[in-house]
């Protein structure tokens, strides 16, 4: 009998612990770590407790000082702390909670402690694959260890994480791209990551192309015929018809290849040259053809000329996109200026320099012969430059530690009259001052005067123009060009030729010519052009502008045709709107050179008898209409015709209806 209730007990012992085992308030949660890293688990029970133990392992190893791992043990009441300040290998196990809540009664709650394992991940197929334009292709991994924690995989390409897209479709084991295109070349990688580390594994993707450049022109009397090829593979060779010698050279970023052959031949406007280009893998050749005509378009430039400020100006070319300034060309100090889109610039002068000056216009395929050279010799004195007719700007170069000036001024040859002065003037570097109040067309010495008194510089200079405004302005079509004609002004050094003065794309151009100048213009654009002269003593007004449709013809038109055709334009105007009617009337007239003035009244189509030298015709209206009029300048023969429309009320063009 005992037997049995022992063997009893043993199996119902299970099921009495379960059903007196509250839920603990807080149970220690299983973690994954690294070593080093700190774990803290907690352990609370709701009930008043004999005693809270921790055990390790499955050997349940009881923990306590000495503990058997590199732990802290914490316990307040029914809740405590086991602490691993920095875990190491030996303490990655499970630990138990233990609760005794009564005579032979403990509760448990067990953690475990894992250590974290970093993924392994391999590539599945081909790491390296060339496809063509269009193709398909797909890289995979596989994920044979997730590693601990679960690890997750990022595609990516140039460090940038891929995403679906209408022609890649992004999985974490597979990478399919479709209809691949040259852009789509390049390393895709694939890398996995969990707490414990990462791994990548990357893919190459080549794609076979070869496009081949148009040909680029470039020189004078010797042309560089140059063609470029981008391709992969590389190109197998490139040739040029007529045989020529050329050099030949390639760069590659390991994934597309660009090759450039060189052809320098004698610039020849009629000689044709072709480049071939041959492309192995895959079997592909292609052409490009080329003219060996040098400078094409692009004339010299000419006017050139440089201020004593150091502004450069000159005469533009409608097929150059820009210009370069050769500025003491040939010689240690050379620099050069690269202008777009106007045509004039500064160059940096100082006090007795002299500079050489050159330009050259550019297009896309070719460069101008070199300007005339003009040399500038700046002077060491002030500069005077009219800014009115009774005033003038005054500029020079501060030197010798002075910083305070004075400005002495008279007539030249006024004799003991006493010479003006300015108040002091403070300036470092560059000076400049505006004397008002001058008497134009007289001459003044102008004398800079530092500090401690002594005379700096001095100079004279002319007062007001005295120049005529420009007169007989005419501008004259023909091709890209307009020529301007105009009256020479007496005693004018050159003359400034302004276009579109007023817009936002206005630019002038500077020339000594008395009388003409050709602009280069645009077809189909419209243009204004003024002309103001200029002299040492300063501008004249500038003239009125004229306007000019460009691309018109050059050829005069005969007066009489212009006259002929103007009046036959008025040829239809509608007439007459009738009360309640959908009935009007047209009046039409053909002009000739007599300047009366006819007023024709009908009635029912009836022309009264007071028309005199009129040619009248009608058609029968179909029903009586009020009175219409028609009053018209110039008419000779009038026509009323009789329409059914809509009503309509017009007045215009001289017309009363």
């Amino acid at each position: 009998m005992w037997l049995l209730r022992v063997v009893l007990v043993l199996l119902l012992w299970p099921f009495v612990e379960s059903q007196t085992c509250a839920p603990f308030t807080r149970s220690p949660q299983s973690v994954v770590v690294n070593p080093g890293e700190a774990v803290s688990l907690y352990c609370a029970y709701p009930t008043n407790t004999s005693a809270v133990t921790w055990d390790k392992g499955t050997s349940h190893a009881a923990i306590h000082d000495p503990y058997p791992c590199n732990c802290l043990l914490q316990q307040n009441g029914t809740a405590s702390v086991l602490t691993f300040p920095s875990i190491v290998n030996g303490d990655f196990d499970i630990y138990s909670c233990n609760v005794q809540i009564g005579p032979g009664l403990t509760c448990k709650s067990n953690a475990n402690v894992t250590k974290a394992v970093p993924p392994v991940l391999t590539a599945v197929g081909n790491i390296s694959q060339t496809v063509a334009q269009g193709s398909t292709v797909t890289f995979s991994v596989s994920l044979t260890n997730p590693g601990l924690p679960l690890a997750n995989v990022v595609w990516s390409k140039d460090g940038v994480p891929l995403s679906n897209t209408s022609n890649m479709v992004v999985t974490s084991t597979t990478l399919q791209l479709s209809s691949i295109q040259v852009g789509d070349r390049g390393q895709y990688v694939a890398t996995a990551t969990n707490k414990a580390g990462s791994i990548s594994v990357s893919f190459s993707l080549f794609v076979q192309y070869l496009v081949v450049d148009p040909i680029q022109v470039t020189g004078f009397s010797t042309v560089q015929l140059t063609c470029s090829a981008r391709s992969y593979p590389a190109v197998t060779s490139m040739s040029w018809a007529p045989a020529q010698s050329s050099s030949t050279t390639t760069t590659s970023d390991g994934y597309l290849f660009t090759s450039s052959s060189v052809l320098t031949v004698p610039s020849d406007c009629a000689r044709t040259y072709q480049c071939t280009v041959i492309q192995s893998v895959p079997m592909t050749t292609i052409q490009a053809t080329a003219v060996a005509c040098g400078a094409v378009g692009l004339s010299s430039i000419t006017n050139v000329m440089v201020s004593q400020s150091g502004v450069v100006s000159w005469n533009g070319l409608a097929e150059a996109i820009g210009y370069l300034v050769y500025v003491n060309k040939d010689t240690p100090n050379a620099y050069i200026l690269n202008v777009t889109s106007t045509t004039m610039t500064t160059v940096a002068t100082s006090c007795s320099m002299s500079l050489v000056i050159q330009v050259q216009a550019y297009s896309l395929s070719a460069f101008s012969n070199l300007s005339s050279p003009v040399t500038l010799t700046t002077k060491c004195g002030p500069v005077v430059m009219p800014v009115g007719a009774t005033s003038v700007l005054v500029e020079w170069t501060a030197s010798g530690g002075t910083s305070s000036y004075v400005i002495s001024y008279q007539i030249s040859g006024a004799g003991g009259s006493q010479a003006m002065m300015t108040g002091l003037i403070s300036c470092m570097g560059k000076c400049n001052y505006t004397l008002t109040g001058l008497t134009s067309g007289s001459v003044y010495n102008i004398t800079i005067i530092g500090a401690t008194g002594q005379a700096v510089t001095s100079t004279l200079a002319s007062v007001g123009s005295g120049l005529d405004g420009v007169t007989g302005l005419v501008a004259t079509p023909s091709g890209n060009t307009a020529l301007l004609k105009w009256n020479a002004v007496a005693h004018a050094n050159g003359y400034l030729v302004y276009v579109n003065q007023t817009s936002t794309v206005a630019s002038y151009i500077v020339t000594t010519s008395s009388v003409m100048h050709t602009v280069a213009i645009t077809c189909g654009l419209p243009y204004t052009f003024a002309v103001q002269a200029y002299s040492d003593g300063g501008y004249s007004d500038v003239s009125p502008p004229v306007k000019l449709n460009s691309c018109e013809t050059s050829s005069p038109i005969p007066q009489n045709l212009i006259i002929g055709v103007v009046v036959v334009g008025v040829l239809v105007l509608v007439a007459s709107v009738f009360c309640g009617l959908g009935v009007w009337y047209a009046c039409t007239s053909n002009s000739n050179d007599k300047d009366d003035v006819r007023s024709v009244t009908s009635i029912e189509g009836v022309p009264p008898t007071a028309i005199q030298d009129t040619d009248f015709s009608r058609e029968e209206p179909t029903t009586a209409l009020p009175t219409p009029n028609c009053n018209y300048v110039r008419s000779h023969k009038i026509t009323w015709e009789h329409h059914s429309n809509t009503l309509r009320d017009l007045d215009r063009e001289g017309i009363n209806v």
